[in-house]
């Protein structure tokens, strides 16, 4: 989205071959224009993603990429030299992902646009059959995911991740984010998105084989740890293909259900740790917390005269735990009285006019 422009870009097959659609809304969504056609018309295109800079639009496929300058109104013509299956913008730069064949076996390749040019494509994965790349990038960090066989056996399937840092000027080892579960140990369709802290979705039957369901993983500290995993889904019928959207403090996440409807489930998930919120940011000079890490109970002052002034503690998994009004002392209970495990937890200080962005770091 840019503003209230809404930006959406798809595959269909209008005529004799499979094209790539772009379609705007300038009001929020309530009514749209027609469709642009991106590709070309006589070639089959596939895989299409679309990111956005400030007011620049880039769509990307598995043959091409196309830029606009004005928020998707005209399109410079297409660059075949570049392709890919999707596409982060951060900070001038651009980030691509795409699968390509090297001796008989998928693998995953990166490319960066430096602000610029384009530099040459980078191999990512050396093991077989790394296919379903998706890419993130925010404030210099950039995220790719994707799925991969395991155990020399096409059915066991996981994810694997690594971090670039320097907006992709270096990367982290790969890490293998799934596996070691009771179910058949199959994970697909990687997705990862970025907004100061990171979320990973991805479908697997990690708790009982062949029973296909949706997990979400959240990283408050720029994907340097995945600490927990989060089952969206419990349904009896097969869960694939989520996507999620970020909208302040809320996720709302979507996916198929592949049971005799077919239907398209909505989920969403309020108060998430770590994203940005409207309002200023807080000074951590303003508020106190003491001691920490903690065992009894901890301090939190905030030394400004606004009012209200609200304390929210969230566990590393995101739910908040706890809520308190200045000054406060919390003695580690859940908002039922409930003694919390030892562990690392999260405040985020608002006032009517002022939040703290990142979410302040207590122990327990």
């Amino acid at each position: 989205m840019i503003g209230d422009t809404v930006l959406v870009v798809f595959c269909d097959k209008r005529s004799d071959s499979l094209a790539v659609y772009f379609k705007r809304s300038i009001n929020n969504g309530t009514s749209w224009q027609s469709d642009q056609i991106l590709s070309s018309p006589t070639t089959n295109s596939y895989k299409c993603d679309i990111a956005v800079y400030q007011n620049n639009v880039y769509v990307i496929w598995d043959s091409g990429f196309r830029k606009s300058t004005n928020g998707g109104t005209n399109w410079q013509s297409i660059n075949s030299l570049v392709h890919g299956s999707t596409i982060a913008a951060e900070n001038g730069y651009l980030h691509i992902a795409y699968s390509n064949y090297v001796n008989d076996t998928s693998q995953i390749f990166y490319r960066r646009y430096n602000g610029t040019s384009w530099e040459s494509p980078v191999q990512m994965s050396f093991s077989k059959g790394a296919v379903w790349p998706d890419i993130a990038a925010d404030n210099g960090y950039v995220y790719l995911v994707w799925c991969q066989d395991t155990d020399n056996d096409a059915w066991y399937e996981d994810i694997f991740y690594t971090r670039g840092l320097s907006h992709g000027s270096a990367w982290s080892n790969i890490i293998r984010i799934t596996g070691l579960g009771p179910g058949g140990q199959k994970f697909t369709y990687p997705r990862v998105f970025a907004r100061d802290s990171v979320y990973m979705l991805y479908t697997g039957d990690r708790d009982k084989y062949n029973d296909f369901e949706v997990y979400l993983r959240p990283s408050c500290d720029h994907g340097a740890t995945w600490p927990t995993t989060l089952r969206i889904t419990r349904d009896t019928l097969l869960s694939e293909l989520a996507s999620m959207a970020i909208n302040g403090s809320t996720l709302h996440v979507v996916w198929d259900n592949l049971g005799t409807s077919k239907e398209i489930c909505y989920r969403r998930r309020d108060g998430a740790v770590g994203l940005e919120q409207t309002r200023k940011n807080i000074l951590t000079t303003d508020f106190t917390c003491y001691p920490n890490p903690f065992t009894r109970k901890i301090h939190f002052i905030y030394h400004k005269n606004l009012k209200p002034v609200i304390f929210k503690i969230y566990d590393i998994a995101g739910r908040l735990v706890g809520q308190l009004n200045n000054p406060a002392i919390w003695n580690g209970n859940d908002t039922s009285g409930k003694k919390l495990p030892p562990g690392v937890y999260f405040i985020q200080l608002r006032t009517p006019v002022q939040v703290l962005i990142k979410p302040h770091t207590i122990f327990l």
